[in-house]
């Protein structure tokens, strides 16, 4: 699966390079915005207890904003994270010289990481709601329902790059 092709080969590591530095600056920017309690118990309200002791509702007005300040950010997060990861898995899959089984898992890893962003919109979608105010065990499942599949097909996608990174200094 090639879901790159837009971007020409002779300017993928440049692109690289700059998804690379924004997604260490807004992620840096989005670790000095976390919300009380931080993002992941934010993140999986169904599943922790953020809910009994960092609840929206109890927050200050200006935590409030800056979370949703925060959001906002995450939306251009969401689009830098999963192109980084669909990248380094398509150029690992078409320059390392990996195991054909491990070129193929790259290729399939580089296409499917990208759905880790509408799951991420439909979370923060949720997660607006949340901050908002609503409360409902019927959202938190929502929100837990869309953050558990984008953080697996992440951390997946990342390992598996990780993972590629000794076969190809051991064959280079």
């Amino acid at each position: 699966m090639k879901p790159h092709t837009w971007i020409t080969r002779s300017r993928q590591v440049a692109a690289l390079w700059i998804l690379v530095v924004l997604v260490i600056v807004v992620g840096g920017l989005l670790d000095q915005l976390r919300p009380p309690g931080g993002w992941i118990g934010l993140e999986f309200p169904a599943m922790t207890d953020v809910m009994a002791t960092n609840a929206p509702s109890l927050w200050q007005p200006h935590e409030r904003e800056r979370a949703l300040f925060a959001l906002g950010l995450d939306s251009l997060f969401l689009v830098l994270y999963p192109l980084l990861l669909s990248l380094l898995c398509a150029r690992a899959a078409e320059n390392w010289r990996l195991p054909a089984w491990l070129a193929n898992l790259c290729g399939l890893l580089a296409g499917v990481v990208l759905l880790a962003a509408p799951l991420d919109a439909l979370e923060n979608a949720g997660l607006y709601l949340l901050i908002m105010g609503n409360e409902s065990e019927a959202l938190q499942l929502f929100i837990t329902a869309m953050a558990a599949p984008k953080w697996l097909l992440a951390i997946t996608t990342g390992l598996v790059w990780l993972a590629c990174i000794p076969i190809h200094l051991r064959r280079k």
